[in-house]
């Protein structure tokens, strides 16, 4: 039994792909590099490469690396959705 299949099957059915992009992209453009805490704007993500999460409270996390120049992880993105997939929050996280 493909254990990933159930997670899969989330990261189709809620768009999750797109809608990390679309969210990335929309901080990338209501800010600034220093309100993000970052030297410049050459950052992305990659949207193929999704970690999965439950939370404490049954919500669902998908999380992928922030790429810099698009090779270094500096950080990470994340969306949190509800069964639903209403979102919840969202983490745009840098490392120090």
């Amino acid at each position: 039994m493909n254990t990933h299949q159930p997670v899969n099957d989330l990261i189709t059915q809620f768009e999750i792909q797109n809608e990390l992009k679309n969210a990335f992209q929309k901080i990338l453009l209501k800010n600034n590099a220093e309100d993000l805490d970052i030297e410049n704007k050459d950052i992305s993500i990659n949207s193929e490469n999704i970690e999965y999460s439950e939370t404490e409270f049954g919500f669902h996390r998908f999380q992928t690396p922030i790429l810099k120049h698009g090779k270094v992880i500096i950080g990470y993105f994340a969306l949190v959705v509800t069964n639903e997939n209403e979102r919840m929050d969202e983490y745009f996280v840098i490392n120090q």
